[in-house]
């Protein structure tokens, strides 16, 4: 019987440490959004970098994992890719500028484990409305990979960058207005 209370302390407490090192998401609101996203029947989807270092590939699995969860949910008639969309009714630009990123990559976390540090990726999110140019509002999100030997690296970052960026735009597309 206390030799299952000693075991079980260990384990416990290693348990504790994975999990307050998890991955996550941090969103700042620079600009509230007012209006309600469902009067965009098409959303264009622009990823961009302010950054000077080449991560042509990060740029890519963000837009790839925000274009399947935005498939997922069916939100709109038809989700676009151009970066210099012609200006038009019902069309909603949400423009995703990289301004930051840490990259941990695979065998530096396989090797080094927590001691290779958190991978992060911080997305300045713009959402602009295509025909009268208007910024319907903007955030800052930064995505965390975990920091502990059993969580990810980069990709991991970028995908709670997405998750929360697509989290933005579903809470926002169909808001009830009730008047009591």
């Amino acid at each position: 019987m206390k030799r299952t209370k000693i075991i079980g302390k260990p384990i416990l407490f290693f348990a504790a440490l994975i999990l307050s090192s998890c991955a996550g998401n941090q969103m700042v609101t620079q600009h509230q959004l007012e209006k309600n996203l469902d009067a965009y029947p098409v959303l264009n989807f622009a990823v961009e970098t302010s950054m000077n270092e080449n991560i042509v590939n990060e740029m890519a699995v963000l837009r790839a994992k925000v274009h399947k969860k935005l498939q997922d949910l069916n939100l709109f008639q038809n989700i676009e890719f151009v970066d210099k969309p012609e200006p038009a009714e019902g069309k909603l630009l949400v423009k995703a500028t990289i301004t930051e990123i840490r990259k941990v990559i695979g065998a530096k976390r396989f090797f080094l484990g927590a001691l290779a540090g958190k991978a992060a990726i911080t997305v300045d999110v713009v959402f602009i409305d295509i025909a009268t140019e208007e910024v319907l509002g903007s955030y800052t999100v930064t995505g965390k990979s975990g920091g502990s030997g059993l969580s990810g690296g980069t990709e991991d970052a970028i995908k709670k960058t997405a998750e929360a960026i697509v989290e933005l735009i579903s809470s926002n597309y169909d808001k009830i207005v009730t008047n009591t």
